[in-house]
């Protein structure tokens, strides 16, 4: 089965009985997907700061929630960003 084309409710269902890593994983090829569109080469980063930063429901809230994801995106690029000017500062 095709993972993306589950509805919200489905795959929260197919997320609660996974394995937390597969889970995750499931989450984070969803969510590149949508960020990819946007970001492009940052999306990898991106997915991998949100799956770190947050717990599998909060991650199907933002797969249903464009607007919600945008400002975790823009979160995520705030750090990125901070990050590259402190080392640059080193």
């Amino acid at each position: 089965q095709d993972h993306g084309e589950m509805s919200k409710d489905q795959l929260m269902n197919y997320i609660v009985n996974a394995p937390p890593a597969q889970a995750k994983q499931i989450l984070g090829e969803r969510l590149y997907h949508l960020i990819q569109g946007d970001q492009g080469e940052l999306a990898g980063k991106i997915t991998g700061m949100l799956l770190e930063g947050l717990d599998n429901s909060e991650l199907v809230a933002l797969i249903d929630d464009q607007t919600a994801l945008r400002g975790k995106i823009q979160e995520a690029l705030t750090a990125l960003e901070a990050h590259a000017q402190h080392a640059q500062a080193q």
